[in-house]
């Protein structure tokens, strides 16, 4: 199976099932764009998959009880 030019957003990425989840779609071929609020640990994984020949995006963020969207390539909170 192919994740070539899909995008993954994945939260609670920088450890456990959401880490071990982003690696293997970045495996696949998908862009991952990982969300979680440890930037180390995440800085980490990304590197883990583009060592890997993927591509990964960092985004150090808490997520818990907002609403928060893609815009323009980052990710801005909500305000309605």
């Amino acid at each position: 199976m192919t994740m070539n030019e899909k995008i993954i957003l994945i939260t609670g990425a920088s450890s456990g099932i959401g880490a071990e989840t982003a690696k293997k779609f970045a495996a696949m071929g998908a862009h991952i764009l990982l969300l979680a609020r440890n930037a180390g640990r995440l800085n980490q994984i990304a590197k883990d998959i583009e060592a890997n020949s993927g591509k990964a995006d960092v985004f150090s963020v808490d997520v818990g009880g907002r609403c928060w969207r893609l815009e323009g390539g980052k990710i801005a909170r909500r305000t309605n």
